[in-house]
């Protein structure tokens, strides 16, 4: 798929001029055709060739600092006072459908990935961060058909430890084929 814009086409155009080309209206108009006709077969044929051509891409929207307050921990004073939960997400998927069409409705909607990560974050109390994590990772592949992969970062800032420490943290990345493989109700 070749990318043209009338921007190359004039560029092509001054490169040949200034090189002791002289170009006629003919043949600039022949030129600006043949350009015309390569730049609109590449945006009919882009919705088609989207899921070959970049099936590979690993686009990203990432969602940082979101912050919550949860009920997660061993200790009963986690449990009934509650505390804050910081976290980031990272979500693979393949911008180009939406970028081609600028559709709303071919990418994540980032308000509903936010309210996937609140109800877990602010839902059913859980021993480990870590748990917390996997279960935020399995909602958002659940609910998000378009995300590929999806990195969950968890901070808990207040670890009742006895020393100095600005947060205890699990990272954990999760793909649909971990999903697929996945035993669950949701």
């Amino acid at each position: 798929m070749t990318d043209i814009s009338w921007i190359d086409v004039e560029n092509r155009y001054s490169q040949r001029q200034s090189s002791s080309f002289t170009a006629s209206t003919s043949q600039f108009a022949q030129l600006s055709v043949r350009m015309w006709r390569l730049a609109s077969r590449a945006r009919t044929s882009h919705t088609r060739h989207v899921s070959s051509v970049a099936a590979g891409a690993q686009d990203r929207i990432v969602l940082r600092d979101l912050v919550f307050r949860g009920r997660h921990g061993v200790l009963a004073a986690e449990r009934e006072l509650g505390q804050r939960f910081e976290v980031d997400l990272v979500l693979y998927t393949n911008h180009s459908v939406a970028a081609a069409t600028d559709d709303l409705e071919e990418t994540i909607n980032y308000a509903e990935v936010y309210d996937q990560a609140k109800s877990v974050l602010e839902g059913t109390p859980k021993n480990l961060i870590e748990t917390v994590a996997v279960d935020l990772a399995r909602k958002v592949l659940i609910r998000n058909k378009r995300v590929d992969r999806v990195d969950v970062t968890l901070r808990k800032p207040q670890v009742p430890i006895h020393g100095i420490l600005a947060y205890a943290a699990v990272e954990v990345s999760r793909n649909r084929r971990w999903l697929n493989n996945e035993e669950w109700d949701d």
